[in-house]
């Protein structure tokens, strides 16, 4: 079924044409929770890999980002219309769980998201 395009322009894109699916930012600070993600295996996604990190280095205020890799995404979607095309994002809780992870973790969430939890008492 068709997903939320990246980028934030509101369009949609076929399954097949994913290369990347991510997660929606639940605080709406960047287009995308960059804490889990689906790729597919092919060498289209090494190339939006390498997009990904070189996107980093060309723009290097996001190296001092809070959520740095989230910013090189942000970075990469805005500048990058064939990439833009090929990644999707889903609901923000379509695959992942956000803190405190007992609250938004259900049965039918199929990873479980650790972040910012006490692992020392889990």
């Amino acid at each position: 079924k068709p997903v939320q395009r990246g980028g934030g322009d509101g369009g949609v894109v076929r399954e097949e044409n994913v290369l990347a699916l991510f997660c929606e930012e639940g605080d709406g600070g960047s287009i995308a929770n960059t804490g889990v993600i689906l790729v597919k295996d092919t060498p289209e996604t090494v190339h939006f890999l390498d997009a990904w990190w070189a996107a980093g280095t060309q723009n290097p205020h996001t190296l001092y980002d809070l959520r740095h890799e989230q910013s090189a995404l942000d970075a990469l979607m805005s500048s990058n219309a064939e990439m833009r095309v090929r990644v999707a994002v889903a609901g923000a809780a379509a695959f992942n769980t956000a803190p405190p992870f007992y609250k938004t973790h259900t049965a039918s969430s199929f990873v479980l998201h650790l972040m910012f939890e006490p692992y020392g008492g889990l």
